[in-house]
């Protein structure tokens, strides 16, 4: 199966990408040309008119020849081959210094084998200026020197004048002979190879701007780390495109992304793909009058489609609920970024297919003090007290977030509502009263909205398991009083108070769970609701929900009753209203 091209229109893609495909042409360029020059030196002049050639001439075909051949002969690039002559040098240090050792001799006297150590010595020193440093100058600086060779000669042209002044008397004459033609052309080869080698190099200082721009471009600048990463996907494109330049249809930042998410060679592959995954799945599921002007609404939906598959796949899925875990050893930063990615697919994605996610996300959600007081700790001793206090806070709503697109499909219902930890850890905010206890913090707010939030998606659920979520909710004591404080409170926000009625009303329709279980606060609740819709100081979207649930209500004649009687001037501000 041919794999999937990717699109051109990408920042990384038309930059990067294209750039790896010219530099990868530009040195097959440079290779074919010193095959060229190689094969005419050898076979047209030294092969073909050894005899007629000047000692100039002779020498300047003979250096190209050897200059150029280590370079035509490595099938790796610039990088590699000194790495490789880097590595040559640390084996002869280890060789020679392997070859002092007298420690463990048994078969000659120290003396003897002392003496030949350092004749042996002295003959791998000499390695270095005879072998190693000669080939490594003729790989890096071949091409240059070769073309110098051929200027000098082409600006001499003295070729025919050589031999007469050697007196070749059987050479032919000069408008007979083809050996100027084949010179001049040699020379122009490697003079043209020189040239596209310098150009090659020249080229390679454009890689600092289109680095800086792709990075730009994914808001990746102001992120040091990320810049370095997308560095060296730049470095291992243009590398994998010298091997095979088809390479450059095949990869984006997100593929290589994934492959560094997947890869085992080093946790700071994993942390780094982690972190470029991020930031593209930000960048494509950002809001319209955000987003970048050359993303048009067609290649966002396509890249979030290309983006949600590859991070959906088992085995990145696996890697991240394990460093979201609070166990990870990959440390606080990376299980934000983790959560954020999941927390970004887990509406595309069944995440609950995964044993891990209950544990993964009940670590997040947890407001338990000692789970609080333990992973701040951790937190303080890497990034501070107040960074230790945000990153808890993102971490608990990246949670709610996940768990709240979990909530919307019906098997994940009954997999949370199987799970009693977790299940508690999602109502824990409104159990505990956590809003008024801070005050009606900015925070508070948030994490309390986002619970109510998951809990109007578990009681909204169809079927036996949405009768069963109720069932457990309304029968958590405490959880209603919460909602039922949040309603009487004014400092409460509309929207926390919206989700209050809806939930309290999806609980009280349920009449027969609701009657058995919590028959008390099911009252209360209806006796709210008359005081909520007369009330004139409340939001009109509230007053407005408030009575969409007693309409719903009144069709019981018990529920009607309540109603009624929820206090002395029901029905006068009933009619007051009408």
């Amino acid at each position: 199966m041919a794999r999937k091209e990717v699109d051109i229109h990408l920042k990384e893609v038309g930059y990067i990408n294209c750039y790896a495909f010219f530099m990868a042409y530009l040195l097959m360029a440079i290779r074919g040309l010193g095959y060229l020059v190689i094969t005419w030196s050898t076979v047209v002049l030294l092969g073909g008119f050894v005899s007629d050639l000047g000692k100039k001439d002779f020498w300047s075909l003979t250096i190209i020849t050897l200059a150029l051949t280590p370079r035509v002969s490595a099938d790796v690039g610039l990088k590699e081959k000194l790495m490789d002559i880097w590595y040559s040098f640390h084996g002869l240090y280890r060789t020679i210094f392997a070859t002092l050792d007298t420690k463990n001799s048994i078969t000659l006297a120290y003396w003897p084998r002392g003496l030949l150590a350092v004749v042996v010595w002295l003959c791998h020193l000499l390695v270095a200026p005879i072998v190693v440093g000669p080939l490594a100058a003729l790989y890096v600086c071949g091409p240059l020197l070769s073309a110098g060779i051929s200027v000098w000669r082409l600006i001499e042209h003295d070729y025919g004048d050589v031999m007469k002044e050697e007196g070749c008397c059987n050479c032919m004459k000069d408008e007979d002979s083809h050996l100027q033609p084949a010179l001049n052309v040699l020379y122009t080869l490697a003079l043209l190879q020189g040239l596209l080698f310098c150009y090659r190099f020249y080229a390679s200082f454009a890689r600092k701007r289109l680095v800086r721009d792709v990075a730009k471009e994914y808001n990746m600048s102001n992120d040091e780390q990320l810049v370095k990463a997308v560095k060296k996907y730049l470095s291992e494109t243009v590398s994998r495109c010298e091997k095979d330049p088809a390479f450059f249809k095949e990869t984006n930042l997100a593929t290589y992304a994934v492959g560094m998410i997947k890869s085992i060679e080093s946790l700071e592959s994993f942390v780094s793909g982690a972190r470029i995954l991020d930031v593209l799945l930000n960048y494509a599921l950002t809001v319209k009058d955000k987003r970048p002007r050359r993303l048009t609404e067609e290649k966002q939906k396509a890249l979030t489609t290309d983006l949600i598959g590859l991070a959906s796949t088992s085995h990145v899925v696996k890697k991240l609920l394990q460093a979201m875990d609070s166990t990870s050893p990959h440390g606080v930063a990376m299980r934000g970024i983790a959560a954020n990615i999941l927390a970004n697919i887990a509406g595309r994605t069944p995440l609950m297919q995964f044993p891990q996610v209950i544990q993964s996300v009940g670590s997040l959600i947890d407001i338990s003090q000692q789970q609080l007081e333990g992973e701040c700790a951790v937190a303080k001793l890497q990034s501070g007290l107040q960074e230790a206090e945000n990153y808890r806070k993102l971490l608990m709503e990246k949670g709610f977030d996940i768990l709240h697109k979990l909530a919307a499909d019906k098997e994940n219902c009954r997999a949370i509502s199987n799970s009693q930890g977790l299940r508690s850890k999602a109502v824990a905010p409104v159990r505990s009263d956590l809003l008024h206890l801070m005050d009606h913090e900015a925070w508070s707010t948030t994490i309390v909205d986002k619970s109510l939030q998951v809990m109007a998606s578990l009681v909204a659920s169809p079927g036996e398991t949405g009768a069963q979520l109720r069932n457990q909710i309304s029968s958590d004591k405490e959880v209603i009083h919460g909602m039922e404080r949040i309603l009487r409170c004014c400092g409460c926000s509309e929207h926390v108070r919206i989700l209050s009625i809806e939930i309290l009303t999806h609980l009280a329709m349920d009449e027969e769970e609701s009657l058995r279980v919590n028959k008390e606060s099911r009252e209360n609740f209806i006796r709210m609701l008359p005081s909520i819709l007369t009330d004139d100081a409340k939001e009109c979207s509230i007053r407005e929900l408030a009575g969409e649930a007693l309409v719903m209500l009144s069709q019981s004649k018990s529920d009607a009753a309540i109603i009624l009687k929820a206090n002395d001037h029901v029905v006068r501000d009933l009619t007051k209203i009408l």
